[in-house]
């Protein structure tokens, strides 16, 4: 980077620091106060109902601290991409940061990622969604969003099991013909467009959960990468008819870059859930307190697994806890380092995959999507031996990749700094709202049979697209007056699913959704793990 570029790069950062100043010392906290102070009436309607409604919810102060502690963190948000951008423009960034790879390197990562995806497509049940109340619908995106705008009919798609099941099918076959590297340019971006509108589709009757988002990321980001270069249909075919091939065995950053354009799509997310963690909880995310409630959370809610194990050790020292919470906020925040460090890559993955390990055992979630992806960063050349050799083929054809890292970064940082969370877009905010208060609330869903047998309501075997319990939202936001005739609408349709093809004498003839509230800290050997402070119930 020239002497001149780099001046640019500092007067950029200083002007960022003066803006600051200016507007989020000043300027915005005078406005804040003095719209807040304002009589309603004196502005046209939607404003004033909106100022109405702050007043109603919380203090000046409150806004003042959240404005200045959000917006202290855009700035630390813009810092990190200017440091991010500056390091991408030295010369001897890819020297020092960028590794040659091979075309089976970064095929490698194609057919993972594909393949990971299929798997994920395969294990769901999309024709079911329709048996689901429309009213269920709810913060579906900007994509699904669009479709819905769209004079498609689109409606009527959601609702048919046939269509559903046709993208179901067409989805699976793009990644399948993606993960073997058959017409890449082609499969991959539409098996990554296909399973963008799956995933929003599965997501708009549940909630924006992140199961799957990392590996739709690295698909779209493959989709401007030449992944089918190496271990791919593409190149037997090519071969077979005596076209030529790149080399197999030159290690080249034509292919160097755009593993390291995917690992960005890989360790961004993990930073910014660490970063958020601190955002929201600060210092005190990690404390013991708060690790058992998201633990003990996890454990009682219906969830696709029912291990158990924090239950056990909730008599545990709480050293155990806040190491727990130190450990994860280092994991996911340092895991930045693999974008800079052989040794970091060599390491990461493994702890990470630990982390992963202790999720599903403490808090019943299987992130298997993120556990096989540690393998992105393997060192594929490995594999090849001393075969594998460096070469400056194709050296100059990068000057556009380090745009597109930053680009990419630009993107991720922005929706970080911004916190959105509209899919599939994620400031990557799960588990970031910390609770010390030692009481948690948790929920359950319990249906009685024509035998007269109680037991945890089988929703997942009767409408396969809620698996994972993704139930929970409505069954919870159902113990609000306003939401309470909407989750009965869903569990009569869950009833009536389940007794349409249960065998006699195994049907349902209630549901019962319950609210539990456990103050763990005063009553940790409580059996019944809390008391039931609410109920609401549908008969058939």
């Amino acid at each position: 980077m020239s002497e001149r570029a780099k001046a640019r790069a500092v007067r950029r950062l200083a002007g960022i620091v003066l803006l600051w100043l200016v507007l989020g010392e000043l300027a915005l906290p005078n406005l804040i106060g003095w719209l807040y102070s304002a009589d309603p009436a004196n502005w046209w309607a939607p404003l004033a109902r909106a100022l109405t409604r702050a007043q109603s919810r919380h203090s000046l102060e409150y806004y003042l601290g959240a404005w200045r502690k959000d917006g202290r963190w855009a700035v630390f948000a813009l810092f990190a991409y200017q440091g991010f951008a500056l390091a991408t423009r030295q010369a001897r960034f890819a020297e020092r940061f960028v590794p040659p790879a091979t075309p089976a390197a970064l095929g490698a990562i194609r057919a993972l990622v594909a393949s990971v995806l299929l798997a994920s497509t395969l294990w769901e049940h999309l024709p079911s969604s329709a048996l689901l109340p429309r009213g269920l619908i709810h913060g579906e995106g900007p994509v699904l969003a669009l479709l819905y705008a769209l004079p498609i009919g689109f409606e009527r798609f959601v609702a048919s099991a046939p269509a559903l099941a046709l993208l179901q099918a067409a989805t699976a076959l793009l990644l399948a013909c993606a993960a073997l590297g058959f017409r890449t340019r082609v499969s991959v971006p539409l098996a990554a467009a296909a399973y963008l509108i799956l995933g929003g589709l599965l997501r708009q009757y549940a909630w924006f959960y992140h199961t799957g988002l990392v590996p739709l990321y690295l698909l779209m980001a493959l989709s401007f990468t030449p992944c089918g270069d190496g271990l791919s249909l593409d190149r037997w075919l090519r071969e077979r008819r005596g076209e030529s091939v790149p080399s197999a065995s030159a290690a080249t950053l034509h292919y160097g870059w755009p593993r390291f354009f995917l690992w960005v799509a890989l360790a961004f997310p993990y930073v910014e859930a660490g970063l958020s963690k601190l955002r929201r909880g600060g210092f005190a995310w990690p404390h013991a307190e708060n690790l058992k409630s998201i633990l003990l959370i996890d454990t009682l809610n219906p969830m696709q697994f029912d291990w158990g194990v924090t239950l056990h050790l909730l008599s545990a020292p709480d050293a155990l806890f806040w190491a727990i919470g130190v450990a994860t906020l280092l994991g996911e925040i340092g895991y930045g380092l693999v974008l800079f460090s052989r040794r970091a890559r060599l390491v990461l993955p493994a702890i990470t995959l630990g982390m992963h390990l202790g999720i599903w055992f403490l808090q019943n979630v299987l992130f298997f999507d993120l556990m096989l992806l540690q393998a992105v960063l393997f060192d594929w050349r490995a594999l090849r031996g001393s075969s594998a050799r460096t070469s400056n083929e194709h050296a100059s054809r990068e000057p556009n990749w380090p745009h597109r890292v930053r680009v990419l970064a630009a993107l991720m940082i922005t929706c970080w700094a911004l916190r959105i969370e509209e899919y599939p877009f994620t400031a990557m905010q799960m588990y970031s709202k910390p609770n010390l208060t030692g009481e948690i609330d948790w929920i359950a869903a319990v249906a009685t049979f024509e035998s007269g047998e109680l037991r945890r309501a089988p929703i997942e075997a009767a409408i396969p697209a809620l698996r994972d319990a993704r139930y929970r939202r409505v069954l919870r936001h159902g113990f609000e007056q306003d939401e309470q005739a909407l989750a009965k609408e869903f569990l009569i349709a869950f009833a009536q699913a389940h007794n349409a093809i249960a065998k006699p004498g195994s049907r349902i003839t209630s549901v019962e959704a319950q609210l539990w509230r456990w103050n763990y800290s005063r009553a940790p050997n409580d059996p019944r793990h809390g008391e039931l402070v609410e109920r609401y119930e549908i008969r058939l």
